[in-house]
């Protein structure tokens, strides 16, 4: 599916929500999705269904961040339409303590990301292409110094 279908799919009754911006209209929206799953986590009777609330709060963390970014695109396409820069979204919003803060996210990440890359995923694709050449593996009568 396209970006542009599945904003259409998923935009179609977002207008009809409540709320002036699309942020408002976005917190209506993770509500309706995250109670049915709270209250059901709170009704249930099985024991071992009250360990489900780290699934809950995961849950309830995705749902903000789908309906935050359908909010910003709702309010982007606004700007668009009235001939502005969908940049203006963090001067409306007051969005510039989360820049700043994404910027430090996006670094730790790329760091991450890297280090998981050097260390963990050389077997990985060593068992993925096994024609890629190898280093050679020591034997008893390699000289210690080369091991």
């Amino acid at each position: 599916m396209s970006r542009g279908a599945s904003w259409v799919l998923y935009g179609y009754f977002f207008p009809l929500l409540r709320g002036r911006t699309g942020l408002t209209k976005a917190l209506w929206m993770c509500g309706v999705m995250v109670v049915p799953a709270v209250l059901q986590t709170v009704a249930s009777r099985d024991p071992a269904h009250w360990g489900s609330w780290t699934d809950t709060l995961l849950y309830a963390f995705q749902a903000l961040a789908f309906t935050m970014t359908l909010g910003l695109r709702a309010d982007a396409s606004v700007l668009g339409e009235n001939r502005m820069r969908p940049a203006r979204l963090v001067d409306i919003h007051n969005l510039g303590f989360i820049t700043a803060w994404w910027s430090s996210v996006a670094v730790a990440l790329a760091t991450g990301v890297g280090a998981m890359i050097v260390a963990g995923v050389q077997p990985f694709l060593l068992d993925v292409f096994p024609h890629a050449p190898h280093a050679p593996i020591p034997s008893a009568t390699t000289p210690p110094h080369l091991r």
